[in-house]
């Protein structure tokens, strides 16, 4: 049993992930924003914080754990790039 932390767990590609590492008896913590806070995937052990401010949630990625990025603009388009920069650009 492995211990992951995902950033980006609330969205598109990660609520499906952490059902899939849950039926795998992983351990997984799910970072999510403020307002995301109803679409935590069940099972999962909440994390509040910012994924673009790493000291928000730091503390809570365990020693040893797998950490899974997917922060990322929802459906990218040429309009949002404001956004894309803001938030995709930073998450490298």
């Amino acid at each position: 049993m492995a211990n992951v932390f995902v950033s980006g767990g609330t969205g598109y590609l990660g609520r499906p992930m952490i059902a899939k590492l849950l039926q795998r008896r992983h351990s997984v913590k799910c970072l999510y924003r403020p307002r995301s806070r109803g679409r935590v995937p069940p099972g999962s052990m909440p994390v509040e914080g910012d994924p673009l401010a790493s000291f928000t949630f730091e503390y809570e990625v365990g020693r040893g754990a797998t950490f899974v990025h997917l922060t990322g603009t929802s459906h990218p388009a040429s309009w949002k790039g404001k956004q894309l920069e803001a938030v995709d650009g930073r998450s490298f």
